[in-house]
């Protein structure tokens, strides 16, 4: 066996980042203080997509702890694509800038690996804050419960967010990576991939990372509208898979629509302050999530809502 074949890493971590000055320290932190079983190695690659706050010469001072790289090419895809690019372990796993990993996260999420079946993983999505406001109602909603992703309760078809997630690295260069053009949801997309190439896909509950959730109103519906836009392109991408040449989500307008009643329902009767603000904070995820479909169905000439 060669030096450089003996010295190959078994797994890459993949952590894209724009501007994380604040957040990125704790991530990495947390990323390489894990530990592999049975001798097993790990690299870390960090990609800039075109930081402007410091973090990219922050991050120089970690040295060779980890693999620094630059993605001209703007959006998450492109970077997380120049970090599949450059992995050199047979296992691709991926977290996200403003997230911190459990002890054993990386061990509990490619354990599943060791069967040759299996092509990918998803761990489970916590909040890093939760005490108040949307950060309180992201987590107890289960915005990114992974099960139900998995499951196909919250999204169709079943995914696994970025945030926490890994796949062979074979199975990501087969399908060509994240699709560049989109900035949202391109995990989703990666997933209609993946799954026509069959394999077996694991959720790990185990593998835990903490992330920290929006906290501003504004935030909130900024991302909302994103997710509602994607899902869009998402579905004009894929949609003769699914067989439709449109799709409304009735139950889930009828929903929104109710929702007002709700909120003056729960200024009556709820027992506290978050009571009373989480029908409220619903709503406002709703109708920036209906206004992004709207907009993505005006951009992508396909009807889309859910």
């Amino acid at each position: 066996m060669s030096e450089e074949t003996r010295k190959r890493p078994d797994i890459s971590v993949v952590i894209a980042f724009y501007n994380r000055l604040d957040l990125l320290d704790r991530c990495l932190q947390s990323v390489l203080s894990q530990e592999l079983p049975d001798g097993k190695s790990f690299e870390v690659i960090a990609v800039d997509n075109g930081s402007t706050d410091g973090t990219r010469e922050r991050l120089a001072e970690y040295g060779d702890s980890i693999r620094l790289l630059d993605c001209a090419t703007r959006g998450p895809s492109a970077a997380r694509n120049t970090g599949i690019r450059a992995a050199q372990g047979d296992v691709v796993v991926f977290t996200d800038s403003d997230a911190v990993p459990e002890p054993n996260w990386l061990r509990n999420l490619t354990e599943p690996f060791g069967d040759s079946q299996t092509i990918g993983t998803g761990g489970r999505i916590e909040a890093l804050v939760w005490e108040r406001g949307v950060e309180m109602w992201f987590q107890m909603a289960g915005m990114l419960n992974q099960r139900k992703c998995f499951e196909g309760i919250l999204c169709f078809p079943p995914y696994f967010a970025t945030a926490n997630t890994a796949w062979r690295r074979e199975t990501l260069q087969a399908v060509g990576g994240f699709n560049e053009d989109i900035w949202w949801s391109e995990d989703c997309d990666l997933g209609w991939r993946i799954r026509e190439k069959g394999g077996s896909i694991v959720y790990v509950d185990a593998a835990v990372i903490r992330h920290a959730h929006r906290n501003t109103i504004i935030g909130f519906m900024r991302q909302s509208m994103g997710y509602g836009e994607a899902a869009v392109r998402v579905f004009a991408a894929h949609r003769d898979k699914m067989g439709a040449r449109y799709f409304i989500a009735w139950d889930s307008y009828a929903k929104f629509l109710f929702l007002p009643f709700r909120c003056l329902l729960t200024l009556i009767f709820a027992h506290n302050s978050f009571q009373r603000r989480a029908p409220f904070y619903e709503w406002l995820w709703r109708a920036a999530n209906i206004y992004g479909n709207l907009r993505g169905s005006l951009r992508y000439r396909v009807l889309f809502i859910a």
